[in-house]
C-alpha cells in the first residue's frame, strides 16, 4: 500500500459510520493494522465515550509504526478525541496529549491545527486542576504558540484564550479579568476564517456571554434564560452529531464556572 493510499484509509476511517465499525475494527485486527485500528476506536469513541474505547486507540497508537505522515493524521485525529473525553469528564491528560503531538506534522490542508490542539490541551489541563498545571501557566503557552493568520486556529484563539481568562476570574472572583465575550463573540461570527463548523460554537460563545453579564448583575432569570437557550442551541445540532455531547458537556462546565461568581441560575419553569 502507497503513502497516498494509507492516508485515504485513515482519511475513511475518521468519518466511518457507526454501525460499520465493528467489522471495519476485525478486519484490521485480522491484519495487524493498529494505526488503523486505533484511528477506528478513535472514531468508535465519538459514537460510544466509552473510555475504554478511547484506551484501546491510545494503546493501539502507541504500539503501531507507520510513516510521519499517517502517524501524524492519526495523532491529530486522537489528540481531538482526548480532548472530547476531557469535555465528558474523563481526562487523559494535558502530557498524553502532547506527548502524542510531539513528533506530528501539522495538517497540511488546514495549517494551524497543530498549535490549535495543543492549545486546547493545555487549557484542558487548567481548567481540569490537573497537577502540575495553572490557568495563569496555560495563558503563556497558548500565546507562545506560533499561529499562521489566516488559519482557523488563529480566529478560535480568542476563545481558547477567553476559557482561561473566565477560569482565572472565578477563582480570583474579579470580573475585570473577564473578557468581554459578546464582543468577541460578534467578532468571530463574522471572521471569514471561520467556517459553518465552527459558527454553532459561536453562537453558544454568544449566548454563554449574555448568561455571564446576567450573573454579574446578578440577574438570576436571565442567567436561566441564557442557559435554557444555550441548551436548545444544542438539540438544533443535526441529530446524531457525534461532538453534540461533548458540547452539552462544555456547556455544563461553563455554567458550573458561570456559578462561582453568585447563585446559580434556576431551573426554566416548565
Amino acid at each position: 500500500m502507497t503513502t497516498s493510499d494509507s492516508a485515504h484509509v485513515l482519511s475513511l476511517l475518521t468519518r466511518m459510520p457507526a454501525e460499520r465499525l465493528p467489522t471495519v475494527i476485525a478486519h484490521l485486527t485480522a491484519s495487524g493494522d493498529l494505526l488503523g485500528r486505533a484511528v477506528a476506536y478513535g472514531r468508535s469513541y465519538q459514537f460510544d465515550h466509552q473510555p475504554r474505547t478511547l484506551t484501546s486507540a491510545l494503546a493501539d497508537f502507541d504500539a503501531a509504526t507507520g510513516s510521519v505522515p499517517d502517524r501524524s493524521e492519526a495523532a491529530r485525529f486522537l489528540a481531538m478525541r482526548a480532548l472530547e473525553a476531557s469535555l465528558l469528564g474523563h481526562p487523559v491528560g494535558t502530557s498524553r496529549v502532547t506527548r502524542m503531538l510531539a513528533d506530528a506534522e501539522d495538517d497540511p490542508e488546514r495549517p494551524g491545527t497543530l498549535a490549535g490542539l495543543r492549545a486546547m490541551a493545555y487549557a484542558a489541563g487548567a481548567l481540569n486542576d490537573e497537577p502540575q498545571t495553572d490557568v495563569v501557566t496555560a495563558l503563556a503557552k497558548v500565546d507562545a504558540l506560533p499561529t499562521p493568520p489566516d488559519s482557523t486556529y488563529a480566529a478560535l484563539r480568542p476563545a481558547i484564550r477567553n476559557a482561561l481568562l473566565v477560569r482565572l476570574a472565578a477563582d480570583r472572583r474579579d470580573m475585570s479579568i473577564a473578557p468581554d465575550l459578546a464582543a468577541q463573540a460578534q467578532q468571530m461570527m463574522a471572521d471569514p476564517r471561520l467556517g459553518p463548523a465552527e459558527q454553532p460554537a459561536v453562537r453558544l460563545m454568544g449566548i454563554a456571554a449574555e448568561a455571564m453579564a446576567a450573573i454579574q448583575r446578578q440577574d438570576v432569570g436571565a442567567a436561566a434564560a441564557a442557559t435554557a437557550r444555550m441548551r436548545e442551541a444544542l438539540q438544533q445540532l443535526p441529530a446524531g452529531d457525534p461532538t453534540v455531547d461533548a458540547l452539552r458537556a462544555q456547556l455544563d462546565a461553563a455554567v458550573s464556572q458561570l456559578g462561582a461568581f453568585g447563585p446559580p441560575p434556576a431551573s426554566p419553569a416548565r
